[in-house]
């Protein structure tokens, strides 16, 4: 009897340790879950992301021209000039204007000449090569913008500062802020000039010079040169003048028929009678008279000479 309730006590143990295994183990499995759930939730800290490097201050200048100033390719408007400033502006005086993209100019007292950037007008003035095809157009025009104007010059960054010349590369800045060196560009007066590196307003220009070929204005016309670059047609000569009207000289009279009363030419005695207009005619005027009265009578007041030039 006794053993019959110890087993029956034992066996209840056995249940109650393996309900005890059960509900453990569950619990268990419910802690790890949770777990699991709030590290699988938990936010991946930001990565940085990598920062495009900064441009440098030609970059930027350039950037903000195009994006804010240059009209799109398929603009319908005319393109517009650069305004931004790549650096500090110089004020200088222009004394003379050489041709179309070069000028002296009175800076800080001394005299200097300017080569414009961006811009390659028709040779006019070359010692070297024949005046091109609307180079004396150029040239003019030029004048006509900048000659004894008060000007300000400003450096390009990307470009070197002088020549090998000796000229200072330039924009120039006429006094109502126009840039000269687009505004011939863009007038069809030059063609857009790069040399070896782009400048500051390549695009600009570029544009410029794209707008007056479709428009075909100044060199790009067809009756101008249609964009060639070649020699200038040679000016007309100009009409021949008409050879001097000279006079034929008087017949002479025939030898010791000469009144002695004309003492500078040999004026035959009468007949027949001759007045002024003939004689005027055959043996010239302002007559000496040496005598009175004269055979003819063409000394009435006197005074030694007689039919005096008119």
């Amino acid at each position: 009897m006794e053993y019959q309730v110890w087993q029956k006590t034992r066996s209840q143990n056995l249940l109650l340790q393996w309900v005890l295994v059960v509900i453990g183990s569950v619990s268990l499995f419910c802690l790890l879950c949770a777990a699991l759930s709030l590290v699988v939730g938990q936010p991946e800290p930001p990565v940085a992301e990598e920062q495009p490097p900064q441009p440098t201050a030609t970059e930027a200048v350039r950037r903000t021209v195009t994006e804010t100033i240059a009209p799109s390719a398929t603009s319908a408007e005319p393109p517009l000039e650069p305004t931004a400033q790549t650096t500090q502006r110089q004020a200088a005086q222009v004394v003379e204007v050489i041709d179309g993209d070069t000028l002296k100019v009175l800076l800080d007292g001394q005299e200097a000449t300017i080569r414009l950037i961006g811009i390659d007008t028709p040779e006019s003035v070359h010692p070297q090569q024949p005046v091109e095809c609307f180079g004396r157009e150029a040239s003019a025009r030029a004048r006509e913008l900048a000659a004894d104007q008060p000007v300000q010059l400003e450096i390009d960054p990307t470009q070197d500062s002088v020549d090998r010349y000796g000229r200072l590369l330039r924009y120039v800045y006429l006094p109502n802020d126009t840039l000269l060196n687009w505004e011939l560009v863009y007038q069809g007066y030059g063609f857009e000039y790069t040399y070896e590196v782009p400048y500051v307003y390549q695009a600009e220009f570029r544009q410029a010079e794209q707008d007056a070929r479709q428009q075909q204005r100044g060199l790009w016309a067809p009756d101008a040169c249609n964009g060639e670059r070649k020699p200038a047609d040679a000016p007309a000569p100009e009409p021949p003048t008409a050879p001097p009207v000279v006079e034929e000289a008087p017949p002479a009279p025939l030898a010791g028929n000469c009144s002695p009363a004309y003492a500078n030419v040999c004026i035959p005695p009468l007949p027949p009678d001759l007045n002024c207009p003939e004689i005027r005619q055959q043996y010239g005027c302002n007559i000496q008279v040496v005598s009175w009265p004269d055979p003819h009578d063409i000394d009435r007041d006197e005074d030694g000479i007689a039919c005096e030039c008119q």
